[in-house]
């Protein structure tokens, strides 16, 4: 028994008090599946006060706070396990621990889905080395659609209902420069209100540049339509600082193309810039376009820009940044 006395009068709605707490902590944890072992045996037998029964110090200690705190008494008095027991209760509740967890206490692997494709590129390469590249960095289950020869082809997934669902990010890295509005202002739209983030990579800029519209340069970051003859570019940082370029270093390409910019959007991040001869444009870009993220570069050309551990690196937490699986260090969450 915690009280006595004068206490007990009151001993009743701290202790209800202290069940809505244990209560919501259940919630925090159901929620955010970061479930221990007391928890799920709590959760089995389908009881609250499994829940306490499992978690006593915490219980007890939720309920000395919430008396001596009303009385105007340190916490510290009452021992280290209830202030221990309330500082992991503050944890939960405030959401430090990961969300990205699984009953098991395991990270869940990022699902990513490459869309590629189309004109101009060796796409079995790039694709081969993008997954083997970011699979360094992150976990990740990769789905791959690539289709299609030329710059007019409509990837079949852009003409399904909600193609993004289920996906935590898409990478696009293909190229159809002749489709317009109808095709590129739906697949832009879906980012938009779904939230689920994107990889922009080097002809994704220049997909659907028939269009009228901004939507799909919009969700780009920035608007291109031609580029450089090919020769090596010399990408220094703009904000080193950010989460997708901290831990990585500067470097130069072998020959690549370097997009001339023509607009940056206002929601629009450029956080590098490639510099070639007299030709100076971003190359990369951290965009919010309505609920997503997207993290957009226009070097790629090559396959062997692919092979380059920065760019490669970059692109990788690029990803991570696009779902939100990135520490401020730029390591994986």
């Amino acid at each position: 028994m915690l009280f006595s006395g004068a206490e007990r009068g009151n001993e009743e709605n701290y202790r209800v008090l202290a069940e809505w707490c244990a209560f919501f902590l259940y919630l925090v944890d159901a929620k955010k599946e970061i479930a221990t072992p007391h928890f799920r045996s709590a959760r089995n037998d389908g009881s609250w006060g499994g829940l306490c029964k499992y978690w006593p110090r915490l219980y007890d200690g939720v309920l000395v706070v919430l008396w001596k705190c009303s009385e105007g008494m340190h916490v510290n008095r009452f021992g280290l396990s209830y202030t221990l027991s309330v500082l992991g209760l503050i944890v939960l509740v405030l959401g430090v621990v990961p969300v990205a967890y699984g009953a098991d206490g395991e990270s869940k692997p990022i699902k990513a889905l490459i869309v590629t494709g189309g004109c101009c590129h060796d796409y079995d390469a790039q694709t081969a080395l993008l997954k083997a590249g970011i699979s360094r960095y992150a976990e990740v289950e990769f789905d791959v659609v690539q289709e299609g020869k030329g710059t007019k082809h409509v990837h079949s997934i852009f003409k399904k209902e909600n193609w993004t669902a289920g996906y935590d990010v898409v990478i696009h890295n293909e190229c159809s420069a002749d489709l317009g509005d109808d095709v590129g202002r739906a697949v832009a739209q879906e980012h938009h209100d779904s939230g689920v983030g994107a990889v922009m990579i080097h002809c994704a800029f220049h997909t659907f540049r028939r269009m009228e519209g901004e939507e799909w340069r919009a969700c780009l970051g920035a608007t291109s339509k031609r580029h450089t003859h090919q020769k090596p570019v010399t990408v220094t940082f703009d904000e080193p600082s950010h989460p997708i370029l901290v831990g990585t270093n500067e470097f130069t390409t072998g020959n690549e193309e370097l997009y001339i910019i023509d607009k940056l959007f206002e929601h629009s991040t450029p956080i590098a810039t490639g510099k070639q001869g007299k030709y100076s444009y971003p190359v990369m870009f951290a965009n919010e376009y309505g609920k997503a993220k997207v993290f957009s570069v226009t070097l790629g050309h090559n396959t062997e820009t692919f092979e380059i551990e920065e760019w490669i690196h970059i692109v990788a937490k690029g990803m991570l940044w696009a779902c939100d699986r990135i520490n401020e260090d730029g390591t994986a969450k």
